[in-house]
C-alpha cells in the first residue's frame, strides 16, 4: 500500500483545518493525517480512492498511483497553501492485513 506525503505551509489551526476540509469527502478520514506540528499531510492509499475518476479517465494500471498523487496534490494546492511534494512510500502491511 502506498503512502502519499505532502509538506504543506500550515502555520495555524485554520490552515490545517482548511486542508482537512478540502480533503474531507474525497478521502477516507481514517486514511488521512494532517499534522500542523510537522506541516505534513499524509494519505494512505486504498482501492476506492478516486476509483470513479480513474475509470472515467481510463487511467492505465501503471499510472494509477501517479494519478492519485497528482489529484491529491491539486486538492491541497486549491487551499492556497504552498505545497512541497514528497516521495511516495510503501506502507508496511498492518497486523490486520497480515492476518
Amino acid at each position: 500500500m502506498t503512502v502519499f506525503k505532502y509538506q504543506v505551509a500550515m502555520s495555524c489551526g485554520g490552515c490545517s483545518g482548511a486542508v482537512t476540509r478540502a480533503l474531507k469527502g474525497k478521502v477516507d478520514e481514517k486514511k488521512l493525517d494532517v499534522s500542523l506540528e510537522k506541516k505534513l499531510v499524509t494519505i494512505t492509499d486504498y482501492p476506492e480512492l478516486f476509483k470513479d475518476e480513474i475509470a472515467e479517465e481510463k487511467v492505465k494500471p501503471e499510472d494509477v498511483e501517479k494519478f492519485k498523487y497528482n489529484k491529491l496534490l491539486d486538492i491541497i494546492k486549491k487551499t492556497g497553501k504552498a505545497v512541497t511534494e514528497l516521495k511516495q512510500e510503501e506502507a508496511p502491511a498492518s497486523v490486520e492485513e497480515a492476518a
